[in-house]
């Protein structure tokens, strides 16, 4: 083997780990953006706190808007909690899918 085919040896294997490496960060990172999003909420008002754990992960508010990650919690108990710590519940998506206003009162009943 010449040093040529060598060196064209040498930098396949290089790329083929560097791309392995980006695999590995970019893919988790993609993965952790989407659960910081799987809880949306609206709320009626500004809300109560700003942030707070809830049914073991962490609810962030903004004025009238929340966030969190996916837990294993019903989607109901996340709601009716969330209602009770910041406030009443306007909107709550959970994923791709949002609950409809029948489910949204007996949320904020709930609380």
């Amino acid at each position: 083997m010449t040093l040529s085919q060598n060196l064209v040896r040498g930098l396949s294997f290089f790329a083929a780990v560097n791309l392995a490496l980006i695999a590995t960060v970019v893919a988790p990172s993609a993965e952790a953006a989407k659960s910081v999003r799987y809880y949306k909420v609206e709320l009626n008002e500004t809300a109560k706190k700003d942030k707070k754990i809830i049914r073991g992960t962490m609810i962030r508010c903004n004025d009238t808007s929340c966030r969190g990650k996916k837990t294993g919690a019903a989607n109901s108990s996340m709601c009716a909690k969330i209602a009770q710590t910041f406030g009443p519940v306007k909107s709550f998506t959970i994923g791709d899918k949002t609950l409809d206003e029948e489910a949204i009162t007996k949320c904020n009943r709930k609380a």
